[in-house]
Order: C-alpha cells, then structure tokens, then sequence
C-alpha cells in the first residue's frame, strides 16, 4: 500500500507498458489497511496455536484410551478411529490455510493486464486445488457417518448387554428389531466401502480427472436438515423417495444418478418416466393426424421429435436416456425383416443386392470423394468419408414407406436386398475409420479382420440356428410368454455377438430374425408376438429422429437441400 501511494504521484514505467496516475490514497485508509491485516495475522496465529494445541490434546487421548483396560475391543477401536479422524480433520484444515496462501500467491505472481491466457491458467491452479480439498473432505465426512453409525449399533449391543433380561414379548421384539438394524448398518458400510474402492480404481485406470459439478436434488429443501442419526435416516429415506438427483457440469452437460452407493433403497428416475409418458401421448396425436390426411404414421411420430425438441418446446428432461432406448426400435424392425426375408429369398436377389447395391454405393463413394477433394480445403480422407455417408440410407425409414404388399414384389425383394447390403457394407465402413484417420498401411489388416468377424459369426449363426433353436423353440410353445423372451434373447445374443467381433449390431439382429425364418413353423408365431414389441420401439425411435431436426437450419440451406433432392 505504502508503495502504491508513492507511485501514483509519478507513473510507473514497465517495459513498454505505462501505469497511468492512481487515484489519491490518503494516510488514512494506509493506516486503516495496516491494521486489518495485523488483526487477521493475530487471529491466524491464534488459531494455529490452537490447532497444535489440540493436537497435542488428542494424541495425549490416543495415548490413554489405547493404554485402557476398562473399554473392550471394540470400543477402543471406535474412540481410537474417532481421535484419528477429528487429527485429519485439523490437518485438512491447516493445509486448507496454507493452500489459501498458495493460491493468493499464484494469483498476485500471474496478475497482467489483458492476459487471459495467464488469467485462464490461474483459474485452472485454483480449481484443481480446491476440487483435491473437497474430495479429501468428502472422504473424511464418509469415514464420520459411518463410524457414527458403527457405535451407534456398538452403544445399542451394550444396552442390550447390561440391560433386564428379556421375559416380555416386547423386549424379544426390540432385541430382533436392534439385531436387524445393527446387521443392516454393517451392510451399508460394506457397500459404501465396495463403492470407494471402486471409485479410486477406475480413477487409477481410467485417468479420471477432478472437476467441479452442480448437485440438484428434487425437493431438498424439504428435508430434515439436522445432524442426528434420525435425521440422516429421514433424509436417506427422502432421497429414495424423491428420486431424482442431477449433476451439471461447467459446460451446461446434464448426468442423472446411474448407480447409487446405497442399494439397500429404491430409487427411481420420475423425470424419465415423465418423458416417456409425453413421448407416448404426443405421439399418438401426432400419428393419429397423419393416419387421417393419409401420412404414414411415422411423419407424426417425427413432427413429435420436432416439438419436443430442444429447438421446440424443450420438455425432454433425458434425451440420451430416450435415445438409447429408442435403438431397440431399429433391432426389432430389422429382427422383423429377417423373420419376413428368408434365407433363399435373399439369395434369389444376391446378384441385385452384390453387385447391384456395390456397385451404386461406390459410384456415390467415388463421385461424392472427387466432388468433395476438388475445395482445396479437404483432405482426401474427408472427401471419402463424406462420400461413405452419402452411399448408406436408411433401412428403417425405407421399411416404413415401403407398404406390406410391396415387400413380396420383385422390386420390393430388390430394394430390400439392396438395403441389407448396405448393412454390411456399414460393418465395414466402421472398420475402416481408423484408416482414415491414419494411413499407416492397416486397411488389409482391419479389412481381414472385419471379413473374419463375419465369417465368425455366420458359423455361430447356423450353428445355433440347425441344432439349438428348434428345440428350445419347440418347447416352449405352450408359454407364450416364455417364447417371446426367447425369441428376444435370440437377437440380443446376436446383438452382443456383432459387437463383440468389431461389425454393426444392425447386421446382428437382422441375421437373429434370419435364424428363426429358415424353420417355417417358427415364423409366424414370432412375428406375431414381436410385432407389438417392435412397434412400441419404433415410434420411440422416431421421435428422437425429430429431436435432431431443427427446422430454422434447414429453412436456412432451403436452397442447397433442394439441390440435393
């Protein structure tokens, strides 16, 4: 301060930047900020002298509690983790001191006027320093509650043990009832401690870094806010009602509760099941308005996606959760299309589908690369990946417009052949990527090992499909509700197969449906017990399709979009 008041009567010269004139500081604010900062030294010094002194106090406590012979075992091992956590606790608070002077001296060290980059990498020092704290705090406070409720059942047992004997009914009742809740405190401390080991693992494997997020907590505010065992139960029972926890990060990302630590209650996410509920209802409005103007359904279901969008009305509160789900959609019209196109139908049009569907695809791949690479901007490898998207459609929403009379025609056998060709050109493609990115000579290595995955995989697929289906199939046509799981299971299986060997999972549950076709009297019982499976998933999947529709971009590239068309 005495400083500032010299310079601002003479400017303050630094390399070619100049310090203008401060404005005047009199003795008195020098004098008034001379004293507060003695006052706050004299309170530190106190408290830090207070802490040693405790320290001092507790170690003298450990001391005589270890030496004790009037406590049992357990008692001194409770008292003695409880001087050691109350020690950690003032250490956390000293060293929280002295990273409050650390972080004041890297902020006075980096301050220059209109750096953002050193101003950036400031923040960047103190948010790392201060998440570390707060997780240190987070540990000890986990350690506190369930040491708490360790003696509380350690006290509870020593009642029981100096108490009356048990002659009444009532005492039998409240020895079970405390036997009970000791037995299920010592199951929460096990799962809370699988969870903490599970935490510092996966932060060890998976490089998992420190970052400050936003905790929400529907109806928190209504909760017991006291310090009491009751009150920690009441709240526990609060949090398993309301069912909602969410965390938002620094750049607006939205996560909700996936695994709780305590699995001893019943948590429910009530803002999922809201949203399937307005996906639902919204839907059948909108399919119902296309069905009258002679729209197929699925425009309805897509215009729903568009209102509930976050460009429309914004009311989905999971979007990924939706979408996730919404994937089964396409596995079970796939499945469907496997079970309706059977094995020699397929190699009826495999001319068509091979050559045929190959061949368009790499004339779009080739034309669209070529068209791509002449801006001077591209790389090859962009214009190729460009092209691989512009070859591929979509076999859901074809299958949608394509009405049921037609997939029996020839054109219809064709244009099916050629869409699953292009489900397995899609396997390909993905393998492929890689080598996009980075032409290090791997392309006949990925290229074989996709080539092997489908050969896997087709070996699995008749395997199962000759010796296993058609006697667990056959026995299971009694229970309707058995053979639904199982033809379920059928496709799951070969979804997680198809993942496992590098290929698309849409190739896995069309070979699932192809499976179940080549036994005739399979067929149609599946096909009519999936049916409504399917399209409950599929209405689902349309209407996230219409969450990425964002009509005011598209009124934008009005133009080039009809020059695609």
């Amino acid at each position: 301060v005495e400083k500032l008041a010299k310079m601002h009567h003479k400017g303050y010269h630094s390399g070619y930047h100049k310090v203008t004139r401060f404005p005047y500081i009199n003795a008195s604010e020098v004098n008034r900020f001379k004293a507060q900062t003695k006052k706050k030294c004299a309170t530190l010094e106190r408290l830090l002298n207070r802490e040693n002194a405790m320290q001092l106090i507790l170690r003298q406590h450990q001391a005589k509690v270890n030496h004790s012979f009037a406590l049992s075992d357990v008692e001194r091992q409770g008292a003695m983790e409880s001087f050691q956590l109350q020690r950690e606790q003032l250490a956390h608070s000293q060293n929280l001191v002295d990273t409050t002077m650390h972080i004041l001296n890297v902020v006075l060290n980096n301050i220059t006027f209109l750096d953002y980059g050193h101003m950036r990498q400031t923040s960047e020092v103190i948010h790392k320093v201060l998440a570390e704290s707060a997780v240190t705090a987070e540990e000890i406070l986990n350690r506190i509650d369930a040491l708490e409720s360790q003696q509380w059942s350690v006290a509870e047992a020593m009642k029981v043990k100096l108490g009356h004997a048990h002659s009444s009914v009532d005492d039998v009742v409240n020895f079970l009832l405390r036997n009970i809740s000791h037995s299920v405190d010592q199951l929460e401390s096990q799962l809370h401690g699988h969870e903490k080991q599970t935490f510092q693992r996966e932060k060890v494997q998976q490089g998992a870094h420190l970052e400050t997020v936003v905790r929400i907590v529907s109806g928190e505010e209504h909760w017991p806010h006291g310090n009491t065992s009751t009150d920690k139960r009441e709240r526990k029972k609060k949090q398993g009602a309301d069912k909602v926890v969410m965390l938002i990060d620094s750049k607006n990302n939205q996560y909700t509760l996936r695994r709780p630590t305590d699995t001893t209650f019943h948590y429910e996410d009530g803002t999922l099941i809201n949203d399937f509920i307005l996906v639902f209802i919204m839907a059948f409005v909108g399919g119902s308005l296309c069905s009258v103007v002679g729209l197929p359904t699925f425009f309805g279901y897509v215009i729903t996606g568009v209102i509930l969008s976050p460009t429309g009305m914004n009311k989905l509160e999971n979007i990924v959760q939706v979408e996730t789900i919404s994937g089964f959609g396409v596995f079970f019209i796939l499945f469907h299309l496997g079970l309706e196109f059977s094995l020699p139908r397929l190699m009826s049009v495999f001319n068509v589908s091979v050559f045929g569907g190959g061949g368009l695809m790499l004339v779009n791949i080739v034309s669209t690369a070529v068209a791509v690479s002449l801006d001077s901007d591209t790389q090859r490898a962009e214009g190729i990946l460009i092209g691989l998207c512009v070859s591929l459609s979509s076999t859901t929403i074809v299958l949608k417009c394509l009405k049921t009379s037609e997939s029996s025609t020839t054109h219809g056998s064709n244009l099916l052949g050629i869409l699953i060709m292009q489900d397995v050109a899609l396997g390909l493609m993905l393998a492929l990527l890689p080598v996009l990115q980075a032409a290090d000579g791997g392309m006949i290595e990925q290229l074989m090992r996709t080539l092997l995955g489908l050969l896997c995989m087709a070996v699995v697929a008749m395997g199962i499909s000759r010796w296993i289906l058609p006697r667990f199939m056959g026995s299971l046509e009694e229970s309707m509700e058995l053979y639904l799981l199982c033809a379920i299971c059928v496709m799951m299986f070969m979804l997680k197969l198809t993942a496992t060997l590098g290929l698309s999972m849409e190739l896995g549950s069309f070979t699932a449906g192809l499976m179940i076709s080549v036994h005739p009297k399979h067929t149609h019982p599946t096909l009519t017990i999936t049916e409504s499976v399917r399209d409950l998933f599929a209405c689902v999947f349309f209407v996230t399709m219409g969450l990425h529709i964002y009509p005011s971009f598209l009124l934008s590239q009005v133009t080039g979009l009809l020059t695609l068309a």
